[in-house]
Parts: C-alpha cells; structure tokens; sequence
C-alpha cells in the first residue's frame, strides 16, 4: 500500500508560491513581512498568526475551499463557506455545465470535486462506466467517484491494459490535490482506499520502467472482450481568480484518439465484434 503523506501549513504555503510563480521576497514584500519569517513558515519552523495567513493566502489567490483547510491545520476557524452544487445559487453554474456536458456527446464528459467525485455527468461517460465495469453493482452505485471507477477490482481496473501507467498518474494527481489541502480528511480516506488497490507486481514495473514522473500526454487504453480504443482526456478548472467562493470543480472532457473508439461512442456502444 502507497504511503499517503499529510502536508503541512508551511508545505500548502510553498507549493501556492511555487505554483503562482512567485519568489519568497515577492511573496514576502505583498504579504508585509520578511523572506526570513516566510521561509520559516515554509520549513515548519514558526506558524503564521491568523493575519498573516489570510494575507498570504489573499496574495496567492489560494480558492476558499483550500484556503479554509489551511486556516482549520493553523489552528484558526474560517470564516467563509464555498459554493455548493446543490445551492440554490449554484442554479445558473448548473446550467451552464448541463449545457457543456450534453455538447461534448457522444464523448464522454463530468464534472469532478476536489475528492474525484463525479458530480455531473453525461451519456457518454454513463456508458463507458456501463460496459466496461466488471461488476454491474459499481455501475448501479451512483454518484461515483473517479478513482473508484478506475482502480477498483470490481470497476474498469480490468479493462485497462496500461492500468500501471494510469494508476501511477492518478495518485500522483490526487497528492497533487491532498498537497493543496493539508485538513481534507475525506480526500486522504480516499487515497487510502485507492492505495489498497494498486495494480499487482506494481514496484517491479516502476522498476523495469523507469518510469518515475508521469507522462505529459497519457491516454487511457480500454479493451474489453468486443472493443478496443485509447481515450484521451483534458481537464479544466471552473473556478475563476476574481472569485475564490467557488469551489475547484473540475471538468474532464474525454476524446477517442482511434477509429474504433470514435466508433464506439458514435453507435451509442453497440458491440462492434
């Protein structure tokens, strides 16, 4: 089983400057403070007090789901909510993202959260979970969660014949997003989960491989005992900069890269065999 490593305040910290590409002294001088008392932050070696963690936060544009979680591990409370799908509010986001979802058919298209699970989806990707789950109760048991669909026994796990490749990518997306989030105990539950998973004889191909970072362009290659086809997917935040309420949703919109995928989706699955 994979180790799943919390990350720490001053770690969430570093990985926002990194990632909005910005210098320890930039980020001191915007935040008003030193590099120095920032770099002690980063390293664990002195915690933000509640005000300057907000300021850090406002300077990094970190969104308000991650920003609450970093402020909970500091020890504070927060003091905003984020938007949820369900919300009343949330009724004009819904339709706009009903309304992408049923152009991308007959490909495959969700909407995931910040734990991969799958919020929205439409026919396309209810028929690929539909024909190549191994078991039909994973199909039945809706809403699903990414990860589950992919690395469960019961789910596509069998049908994937570069299932290493793909499981590795996926964990190392998921700490990507656990490293954003230090107090996000479900996403952790998660990757525990998904870690017991892990494909057989997984450390002998990482070794025979070499394969250490995952790949830039990764498609996912589907094979059951009627078809078989290569699906590559793109991924989209749908949250903005200037409005840090709304939670990092994410859509991931799916694209065959052979003729029998586009096939496949186009005849609604019909068994091409």
């Amino acid at each position: 089983m994979d180790a799943i490593n919390t990350p720490n305040v001053g770690e969430v910290i570093r990985f926002w400057r990194l990632e909005r590409g910005i210098s320890q002294m930039q980020l001191a001088l915007e935040a008003n403070t030193s590099s120095r008392h920032l770099s002690c932050i980063e390293t664990s070696r002195a915690m933000p007090t509640r005000a300057l963690l907000d300021q850090l936060a406002e300077v990094l544009q970190i969104p308000q789901r991650i920003r609450n979680g970093l402020v909970l591990a500091a020890g504070f409370a927060p003091d905003a909510s984020v938007l949820d799908l369900d919300d009343e509010e949330a009724a004009e986001v819904r339709l706009v993202l009903e309304k992408i979802l049923s152009a991308h058919e007959p490909y495959p298209a969700m909407v995931l959260d910040h734990n991969f699970d799958i919020l929205m989806w439409n026919r396309g990707l209810d028929l690929l979970v539909k024909d190549f789950v191994s078991d039909r109760a994973i199909y039945e048991d809706k809403p699903w969660n990414m990860l589950n669909l992919l690395f469960h026994p019961q789910g596509w796990s069998r049908q994937i014949v570069n299932l290493h490749e793909i499981y590795m990518t996926n964990m190392s997306r998921a700490q990507r997003s656990l490293m954003q989030s230090p107090n996000d105990k479900s996403l952790k539950q998660q990757m525990e989960i998904v870690a017991n998973y892990r494909p057989k004889d997984h450390q002998t191909w990482l070794e025979e491989s070499g394969q250490i970072i995952p790949k830039l362009v990764l498609p996912v290659h589907y094979r059951n005992e009627a078809v078989e086809f290569k699906l590559y997917t793109t991924t989209s935040s749908l949250g903005a900069a200037y409005n840090i309420t709304l939670p990092d949703w994410q859509m991931e919109a799916g694209y065959p890269v052979d003729e029998a995928g586009e096939e496949y989706f186009k005849q609604g699955g019909r068994r091409l065999c």
